[in-house]
């Protein structure tokens, strides 16, 4: 299964894990973790380097047999793993409180709708955010773009 795994695909995973992870930055910078809006903007970027790989990886690729979908969706999946190691990484560095072993002063401005002790919710919003936000957000444009690939090559093939 793993022999047939394309390789190569992991160094186009860490840019989208990479533009993703600016706004999860700043939403971890702010201590009182209400801007949760921010990590939508994460997803818009990933979706945006989505698209734009599979549109220019398979620009002039005629002869590829890998479909634009499948090879966005595999980047998107790389990328996710990427996203949520560096997103673990970010909380070690920016927001250490939502360890049980740190100071808890970190969590004293956070919005009401998380209970008393609840430091999960924080990382459960942002491993939902990732796993789930920047799949939906992969997989569409990954379809979008394999839609316009598509339509380019029959609208080329038309015209010879």
């Amino acid at each position: 299964m793993f022999k047939k795994f394309p390789l190569y695909l992991i160094r186009y995973s860490i840019i989208p894990a990479l533009l993703y992870l600016i706004p999860v930055i700043f939403f971890l910078k702010d201590e009182s973790f209400s801007q949760t809006w921010i990590l939508y903007i994460g997803n818009a970027f990933f979706l945006c380097y989505i698209f734009v790989f599979a549109l220019l990886f398979f620009k002039n690729k005629t002869d590829n047999k890998n479909s634009p979908a499948n090879t966005g969706i595999a980047v998107t999946i790389i990328g996710i793993g990427v996203s949520c190691a560096l997103i673990v990484l970010s909380i070690i560095i920016f927001a250490p409180g939502l360890f049980r072993f740190a100071s808890n002063g970190v969590l004293a401005n956070k919005p009401p709708s998380f209970a008393q002790t609840n430091e999960v919710g924080i990382w459960v919003i942002l491993f939902a955010n990732a796993t789930i936000g920047n799949f939906v957000a992969g997989a569409f444009s990954s379809v979008i773009a394999a839609a316009i690939i598509r339509q380019s090559s029959v609208g080329e093939e038309s015209k010879n």
